[in-house]
């Protein structure tokens, strides 16, 4: 029986994350994002795994950063977006604590790809622990990559 290189990909990233201090990234795509508002819900589109902004007006959209594991704690978070016109705002990433406020991330071009947004976060697990990103999406742009960064306690 051949076992898939797709299976052991998976073992090794997996055996990979118990290495003594290595960080690895927990990534998810923007198809989990969903409007804030239900009645822009038609003006997103869901293909090729990301989430765009197929309207004229602005939609503001709230996304699940992917999980931490048990005994590994976070480091970072990121969003990525893309946006041939190159109009970059600002994303929150809400707090898991209840009752302590949001961070504020500029989205900043990628000096190599400037048509790729990134915003960006360190993490303080003590006082912080990003859980969702809330990122407003102007017409035509895509959002299509949520990271966490972790490692082991």
């Amino acid at each position: 029986m051949k076992i898939p290189a797709l299976c052991c990909a998976a073992v090794a990233s997996m055996l990979a994350v118990g290495s003594a201090g290595a960080k690895w990234h927990r990534i998810s795509s923007g198809s989990h994002c969903q409007p804030e508002q239900p009645v822009h819900a038609a003006q997103l589109s869901y293909a090729e795994g990301a989430v765009t902004n197929i309207g004229r007006g602005t939609v503001v959209v709230v996304c699940p950063l992917p999980a931490s594991v048990p005994g590994h704690m976070a480091t970072a978070a990121s969003v990525a977006l893309i946006d041939a016109k190159q109009r970059w705002g600002r994303c929150q990433f809400r707090n898991v604590w209840p009752g302590l406020a949001g961070q504020v991330r500029p989205v900043q071009g990628v000096p190599a790809s400037p048509h790729v947004g990134v915003a960006e976060l360190e993490v303080d697990n003590a006082v912080f622990m990003p859980h969702v990103v809330i990122c407003p999406l102007l017409s035509e742009q895509r959002l299509y990559a949520l990271t966490l960064v972790v490692e082991p306690i």
